[in-house]
């Protein structure tokens, strides 16, 4: 049976009273540990069953070894039913961001270049070659009228030293043809104008040439 503890003015090694304020029995020379609450009941408690008590802070480490075992109890059980409902599986999502529309390129105008276009201009005739009289009316400078007796080739080589000598649109005509002529002549005639005007002008710079120039209108 354990021994009844001492009264609280006493030592707890041998009993033997104390003052309030003595820190050590004075029979045993144990010291006198004075009333701390619940750690003091607990130790009184051990030196009741035991000889030997190590100290308060037994006390402290006790209650955290009692915290750490309960938390590894809680977590085996814990574990066993997770264990015991099935297996879960953790899948991971992954959020899809939704691309910006694109934008369509702007259609291309196709610019198509055309290369301008050269008139067709009628072309000359050489500066050796007779022309003939056009199918109008208009005027000339007559540089010589040749008698039809004296023919076609003498009129022609007429018409072509003129146009050695410079003068353009150099040809010959039969007077006969037009009406505004004497009939039985080749006319040896240089350029067509449209006015009488014209073709003065004309006459006076060919007639340094052929003095015998002159202007006249050809009609049908």
């Amino acid at each position: 049976m354990a021994a009844p503890l001492p009264p609280s003015g006493s030592c707890q090694s041998c009993g033997t009273p104390h003052e309030p304020r003595q820190d050590y029995c004075l029979d045993c020379g144990a010291r006198i540990v004075r009333s701390r609450g619940v750690l003091h009941a607990l130790g009184s408690a051990w030196r009741r069953h035991l000889p030997w008590y190590p100290g308060d802070w037994i006390w402290p480490s006790a209650l955290a070894l009692v915290i750490a075992a309960a938390g590894a109890t809680l977590s085996i059980f814990s574990t066993g039913g997770a264990k015991g409902s099935g297996s879960v599986t953790i899948v991971a999502t992954t959020t899809l961001v939704p691309a910006p529309p694109t934008t369509a390129a702007p259609p291309t105008t196709a610019i198509t270049i055309t290369a301008p276009t050269t008139a067709t201009l009628p072309t000359a005739p050489p500066p050796n070659r007779l022309i003939d009289w056009p199918g109008t009316n208009g005027y000339t400078v007559v540089l010589a009228s040749l008698p039809i007796g004296t023919g076609l080739r003498a009129a022609k080589e007429k018409a072509r030293g003129a146009l050695a000598s410079g003068l353009k649109d150099v040809g010959v005509l039969r007077s006969a043809s037009y009406s505004s002529l004497h009939p039985g002549y080749y006319v040896v005639f240089s350029g067509v104008y449209a006015t009488f005007v014209e073709a003065l002008n004309a006459a006076k710079v060919d007639s340094q040439k052929f003095p015998s120039a002159y202007a006249r209108q050809i009609t049908k």
